[in-house]
């Protein structure tokens, strides 16, 4: 792995070298390309002998995208053509040389997602080091102090009881507590476009955060989106929301949220759908994406947003598991069960026929902070009470949907 690691190191200087003029044209640098074709959280040289060759195969695999684009951009950034042919012998040699030293190493992010690919073995690269709990679904946004820096959106100003408990340091306290070792942030629709305060949140707690960027739909330029899309990844983003409600038509009619979505199964970037009124009203629209690109990940929030009340949406969710979904077991509160005892009917008739639908490694534990703090249950009560109905799983399932499956689909937490 050390060997593969460095000759990875090498073609990424190479290619670095030879698309000096282009990374000039589009403003990035060395560090971006590092950061989006090859992951450096993953190539950690302080973690090095623990890197798998697959992980090595898999930058490799970036870079090549990355490649192809810059030849199509020959004429207006002037990169080579003989150094795009160099880098066409060098990398597929890289690539065979690595998978011939470790070939029994998988690294999930380079497999094809869908149900018929999912199973225990790729969980997660840290399930067999130690369980971690990670939050799949939380926002955080400015604090009325903080807004003179990061100001909200217009009509977007959050209420009262929430303004001044849902900023970063806020959220770190309650992981904390509830011995939480990692959180995707989803960015707010407080902030809505400006991605700024979510940006220095993963900047300044790289081993706690991640965030999932907000698409534009009113970007009239695929072009134009797709360079921006690419922008926030560059920034450290690790996959996109879908807001049907920001959208003026269908989102599978939006050429720009099309081309963004096919640009996500090269990145392996999952795309969450946010269903809030209903899954029910967007289930064809949902149908379409999926069609228009078979690989893409889709992930649902708040166990697809059916509460227990409505069995027909719920019965839409479970038919998406032919498709490559994954739902988040997020917002135990919004499920309309609030009974003694609390949440029963959300564990039996959502719960636990989701986990035999889909499998424990296409579930992921949300909390949909700060809002579960003005719950009863509380944050550490919603991990808790999921983490319970795990109880009697295999320490596999469990590994899983507490932060297995999240750590699949976005990257390691904590970088180990």
């Amino acid at each position: 792995p050390r060997f593969a690691v460095i000759i990875s190191h090498l073609s990424c200087i190479l290619w670095s070298k030879g698309s000096e003029r282009y990374m000039k044209y589009r403003g990035t640098t060395v560090k971006d390309l590092f950061r989006f074709h090859f992951r450096a959280q993953i190539l950690d040289t302080s973690t090095v002998n623990l890197v798998p060759v697959r992980v090595v195969l898999y930058s490799m695999q970036s870079a090549r995208v990355g490649i192809k684009r810059l030849a199509t951009r020959n004429r207006c950034t002037g990169t080579s053509t003989r150094t795009y042919r160099m880098l066409k012998i060098t990398l597929p040699l890289i690539l065979f040389v690595g998978s011939t030293l470790q070939p029994s190493q998988s690294f999930p992010h380079s497999s094809s997602i869908g149900s018929h690919h999912y199973s225990s073995d790729t969980i997660s690269t840290s399930t067999a080091l130690k369980m971690k709990i990670i939050d799949s679904h939380l926002h955080v946004w400015a604090s009325a102090a903080e807004s003179a820096t990061y100001p909200y959106a217009p009509n977007q100003t959050p209420p009262d009881s929430v303004i001044d408990i849902s900023c970063t340091s806020s959220l770190l306290e309650q992981m904390t507590q509830a011995g939480v070792d990692g959180a995707l942030i989803v960015q707010p629709i407080n902030h809505k476009y400006d991605h700024r305060y979510v940006k220095d949140a993963i900047k300044n707690h790289p081993d706690k955060l991640k965030g999932m960027l907000l698409f534009d739909p009113a970007n009239p330029d695929p072009d134009a989106a797709l360079n921006r899309f690419e922008e926030l990844v560059l920034q450290g983003f690790v996959g996109v929301r879908f807001n049907p409600y920001l959208f003026e038509g269908k989102m599978s009619e939006n050429e720009s949220a099309v081309k963004i979505f096919k640009r996500c199964a090269e990145l392996k970037f999952p795309v969450g759908i946010m269903c809030f009124k209903g899954i029910e009203l967007h289930h064809d629209d949902i149908l379409s994406l999926c069609d228009k690109s078979p690989e893409t990940m889709v992930i649902l929030d708040h166990f697809g947003f059916a509460s227990v009340e409505k069995q027909d949406q719920f019965d839409i969710v479970l038919s998406l598991k032919e498709k490559n979904v994954v739902i988040k077991i997020s917002a135990l509160f919004r499920q309309g069960d609030k009974g003694a005892p609390k949440y029963e009917k959300v564990r039996t008739e959502r719960f636990e026929p989701l986990l035999e639908a889909y499998g424990a490694d296409r579930l992921m534990f949300g909390t949909d902070f700060p809002y579960v703090t003005q719950e009863e249950i509380g944050y550490q009560g919603a991990v808790e009470t999921v983490s319970s109905w795990l109880s009697e799983r295999t320490a596999e399932e469990k590994n899983a949907v507490m932060g297995g499956t999240a750590e699949r689909l976005f990257g390691v937490w904590g970088g180990n």
